[in-house]
């Protein structure tokens, strides 16, 4: 991985089509069952469903296929925490960084069967739209601005690793 004075790099194709489809079916098993959880009474006392959890669903190594946090993961560095965030249409994350959280991050798009959800970073006040398809994976240095722009149709889904220097976890 080469390093980037904007803050971030775009690997291509990272992510196979296969692990991708892991992926998403794990996260949407665990999103599903989350739903299933919690019923929420109405006014009038229908009962709906409604999600128990935002739209971030957090993942165990067992939940990602063999391998791929190995190879995503850059040396001197352990992953704290994986998380699959889940985005329907209207749903959209405000500008926001990891400083504090983690050393590096990175962003992998799971699908691309949607409209809007773009992956946004801003520096300096300028704001670059960070052209993604699925399978794309994108690592940003953790003070690096970031946001993802609202969905209009279809669903987005997006992996997210935390990584910490290996020291720290220890």
């Amino acid at each position: 991985m080469s390093s980037s004075p904007a803050g971030f790099v775009v690997e291509r194709g990272l992510v196979s089509r296969a692990d991708r489809c892991a992926l998403r079916r794990a996260a949407l098993d665990k999103f599903d069952a989350a739903k299933r959880r919690t019923v929420e009474t109405l006014d009038d006392g229908a009962a709906t469903w409604r999600a128990a959890t935002s739209t971030r669903v957090r993942l165990d190594r067992r939940d990602v296929p063999a391998g791929l946090i190995e190879a995503l993961t850059p040396p001197g560095l352990a992953v704290k925490q994986i998380d699959v965030l889940v985005y329907g249409p209207g749903d959209a994350t405000g500008w926001h960084d990891h400083a504090g959280e983690s050393r590096l991050f990175l962003v992998a798009r799971l699908n691309d069967s949607f409209e809007g959800g773009v992956f946004e970073v801003r520096r300096d006040d300028v704001t670059q739209p960070v052209d993604l398809r699925a399978g794309d994976v994108v690592y940003c240095a953790s003070r690096l601005e970031h946001r993802a722009t609202r969905v209009v149709s279809g669903m987005r889904l997006a992996m997210n690793l935390d990584f910490w220097t290996l020291s720290r976890d220890r």
